[in-house]
């Protein structure tokens, strides 16, 4: 099930920002797992920033 919870990222003067993610191992052997990564303008969610971005972790 996606973890859709949002994560807040701090700018620093030069307008740059870094956030951390934890990920949990399951110990379920599923296959791959695809992590999409979107970032927003605003708290609604309706202004995204730039093209979203795909891991996969495996």
């Amino acid at each position: 099930m996606p973890d859709n919870k949002a994560t807040k990222i701090d700018q620093d003067i030069d307008g740059e920002g870094i956030f951390i993610r934890d990920i949990k191992a399951d110990f379920l052997a599923e296959g791959n797992e695809t992590i999409d990564i979107k970032l927003f303008d605003d708290a609604e969610h309706t202004e995204q920033i730039g093209n979203s971005v795909s891991l996969v972790i495996n």
